[in-house]
Formats: C-alpha cells, structure tokens, sequence
C-alpha cells in the first residue's frame, strides 16, 4: 500500500533513511555520517511544503519504502517547474515485490500535477544497472553524470 506521509510518519521513515544513506557514495567512500535531525527537518518540509512530497510504502502493515520528492521553478527558466527526487529506497526484502514500481507510479503520479519535468536519480553503484534500465522503461533519458571530490 502506497499512501503520502503526514508528520506523524516523520521518525518512522529513519530506519529507510539510514539504510539508503549507507549506500551512498558520501557514506562509502568519504565517511559521512548521517544527521538524523537534518533528516527529519528536510522530510518534515517535504511533507508539509506545497512543493514537496515524501510517500510510504508498507506491507500489511510494515515498512517497505519510500520516496521524496521536490518540485521548484528551472533556475533559467522560472516558468517551467522541474521536480527531483531526493529520495527512493525499497528495503531489500521487498525488491522484486512490486513495491518499487507501485512507489514509481505514486512519483509519477504526483509529479505529472506539480512538474513540467521530473528528474530521478539513478546510484548505479548501489542499485547496479537495474535501475537506470527501470527509468528507461518508464520514458526517462539519461541526462547527465556526475563526480565527486573530496576537498
């Protein structure tokens, strides 16, 4: 069951946030904690903004994953609303289950009411290909690559 968080859901979805965290590249390669209070603050204004969401996903009655989303004006073109998502993580043992693609729709869905365009993110380095071949099934180009830098 897919349904969008309210602010109740907030400290529930940690448990997602540190398991995703963990897979990053930050976490990996240059040891970046997670904040925990930053990560409610930032879920909590995607819950309550008008151009956030943030969507849980449970089996009966469990939490199986969630996703983030933003939407904001193209910085060089105000009027053209462009969405990320900040967010998309399905614990391990719900993969393959259906849950990723029900989260998928509940993104595409919220995102066709607030986004001109929507952008996903694709951690090949933790997802493998698998996931950039999911975005493609579902229309989506890749855009761009990016690196990073310890400094």
């Amino acid at each position: 069951m897919i349904h969008e968080a309210t602010i109740e859901d907030v400290e529930s979805l940690l448990p997602l946030a540190y398991e995703f965290h963990r897979g990053t590249t930050h976490f990996n390669d240059y040891d970046v904690e997670m904040e925990e209070s930053a990560v409610c603050d930032m879920i909590a204004h995607l819950i309550q903004a008008d151009h956030g969401c943030v969507l849980i996903a449970t089996v009966d009655g469990k939490l199986a994953g969630t996703a983030g989303m933003l939407a904001t004006p193209l910085w060089s073109a105000p009027s053209h609303m462009t969405g990320v998502e900040i967010f998309y993580y399905v614990f391990p043992e719900y993969r393959r289950s259906g849950i990723a693609e029900e989260l998928f729709d509940g993104i595409e869905t919220w995102s066709k009411e607030h986004c001109d365009t929507f952008n996903m993110v694709s951690l090949e380095r933790m997802n493998g290909p698998r996931i950039g071949k999911l975005y493609e099934k579902r229309g989506y180009q890749k855009l761009e690559t990016s690196y990073v830098k310890r400094m």
